[in-house]
């Protein structure tokens, strides 16, 4: 069980750019949902961790690229370095786990109430604790789904308490469904596409209107070469490369 809780984690990465399978989460976070919801807090705790270490593991990577090519530290010391950081933040996804099945022993309160709003806080939580890393924040997978109309409204931490919400309540249904409950499990079921389909309503909204005279703006980009770009010996003909 525990590789493949590693292995959801890592797969859950898929979602994200150059990939973008928005829709990668689902199938993934409803093995650890699975798990969290007829565990006890430990449980949560350990299958939680294990998930963030295959999602931080295989999201972040590049880190080890970047503290040895461009933060000038030895190969195996950035190696280290990154893996003690992803062990770190994993940490943030223990303690969603642990909290939303602290909170209630209710399966589906927990499905449908504690591990969403945990998977959330736990989100938000990370964006600043310790100077904060929101990287992979859930949120920003569904930036091709239907579910990115939320984010004028609720913001990316929203959006991620949304998909959590729609897969927890998926998780019920299936649940309902297996167990012959019938008229409960379309319940959820349809619950779980409800902001799906608000979302796909939602589309076409316009949120802002033009209001004043409107002011234009260029961003420029210089392409300096990493290799160079922080040596100190290159910020004066980069400051120049800007000016001109």
């Amino acid at each position: 069980m525990a590789f493949l809780t590693f292995s959801f984690g890592a797969i859950s990465v898929l979602a994200f750019a150059p990939f973008s399978w928005y829709l990668v989460p689902i199938i993934t976070l409803m093995w650890l949902l699975r798990i969290w919801k007829d565990s006890n807090p430990l449980t949560a705790l350990q299958q939680g961790w294990l998930f963030g270490l295959g999602f931080m593991g295989f999201g972040v990577f590049w880190l080890r690229i970047s503290i040895s090519q461009f933060g000038g530290v030895d190969a195996l010391l950035a190696t280290i370095s990154t893996i003690m950081f992803i062990t770190v933040v994993a940490a943030f996804f223990s303690f969603a786990g642990w909290l939303s099945c602290y909170l209630t022993k209710n399966p589906v309160i927990r499905l449908s109430i504690t591990i969403p709003a945990a998977w959330g806080l736990m989100e938000w939580m990370r964006s600043w604790v310790l100077t904060g890393f929101p990287w992979l924040a859930l949120g920003y997978s569904q930036i091709d789904s239907p579910l990115r109309s939320f984010a004028p409204i609720f913001g990316v931490y929203g959006i991620s308490w949304i998909l959590m919400l729609s897969i927890g309540w998926l998780m019920l249904g299936i649940v309902y469904w297996y167990q012959k409950c019938r008229a409960q499990a379309i319940k959820w079921l349809i619950m779980a596409l409800l902001p799906w389909a608000i979302g796909w309503i939602l589309a076409n909204a316009a949120w802002v209107v033009p209001y004043g005279k409107s002011l234009q703006i260029s961003i420029i980009q210089p392409s300096i070469p990493q290799a160079i770009k922080w040596e100190p010996q290159q910020l004066i003909p980069t400051l120049k490369t800007y000016r001109q």
